[in-house]
């Protein structure tokens, strides 16, 4: 058979390179020769992340070129406008519906495009999901699982959760717990944080550094979280915006010689700090 070539973006911490594998590993059980390829660019901070997944009878080499990608699967909005180029003639894209604000976004720098998905569908095949919104609901399994991890989270820990069941169990599992003065300090900003948040679980008054504030890298962005990042009725939020301004030779963001991070929501508005206090969190 013709060789396939699979094209899969978004943004780090979505599950981008968790999936390739899984799709890898699905093409070789049922016995194609395969051969994948990643970029992981600026993940561990969303940036953009890019798989290649190729399957076929014989495959020589792993990366997709322009034109030629089969199906392109997108995580979010953004990321399938930027990598539409690889799709071939008739080939079809697969998005999430989903915003997710890049650093020059969220810093007022640069405008989130609209009407994307609509701008895509004149030009290619478009399939459009709402993956958060069709998300499911934590499983027994994910619920067993949290009543063991529960337990061993201390009064005064600093967090990090990431985003699916596994994650939205343990953070229900805490609201109803009593733990207390718990602090943040994430990657990403996800809806169990709002409801640990408004259960008074989340105080920050036990960290060395930024207390009372939460710190995250960026907001996975449902409604009921944007809104409580930003009130509608003009309050202000004690959270913090990290931002890497270093990438390393292994393409990872580099903190322990980033020179300055800054704070976003918080009652200056706009403060800056020596980024090497964060290892003291």
């Amino acid at each position: 058979m013709e060789t396939k070539n699979i094209m899969i973006v978004g943004v780090g911490g979505q599950g981008t390179l968790l999936t390739s594998r899984i799709l890898g590993g699905i093409m070789l059980g049922a016995g194609y020769d395969v051969k994948m390829s990643e970029v992981h660019g600026m993940a561990q901070r969303g940036g953009s992340v890019v798989t290649f997944v190729r399957y076929g009878e014989k495959v020589y080499e792993p990366i997709v070129e322009e034109g030629t990608a089969d199906v392109l699967i997108a995580f979010e909005r953004l990321e399938a406008l930027r990598y539409a180029h690889f799709l071939k003639k008739d080939g079809v894209l697969i998005v999430n519906d989903q915003r997710i604000d890049p650093m020059p976004v969220v810093t007022g720098e640069a405008k989130y495009p609209e009407n994307i998905i609509e701008n895509l569908s004149k030009d290619v095949k478009v399939y459009s999901i709402d993956a958060m919104g069709e998300a499911a609901p934590p499983t027994e399994i994910d619920k067993a699982v949290a009543s063991y991890v529960v337990p061993e989270i201390p009064d005064g820990a600093c967090l990090q959760l990431g985003i699916g069941g596994m994650p939205n169990a343990i953070g229900l599992e805490i609201a109803a717990s009593d733990l207390k003065d718990l602090s943040v300090h994430t990657e990403m900003y996800v809806d169990a944080f709002v409801k640990l948040s408004e259960a008074g679980k989340i105080t920050g008054k036990r960290k060395n550094i930024d207390r009372g504030r939460q710190v995250y890298a960026y907001p996975m962005n449902s409604l009921e979280l944007s809104v409580y990042i930003s009130p509608t009725d003009g309050s202000e939020r004690e959270t913090a915006l990290l931002t890497g301004t270093e990438v390393t030779l292994y393409a990872n963001v580099d903190f322990d010689h980033m020179e300055y991070w800054a704070y976003i929501g918080y009652e200056e508005g706009l403060g800056w700090c020596r980024a090497n206090e964060l290892t003291e969190v």
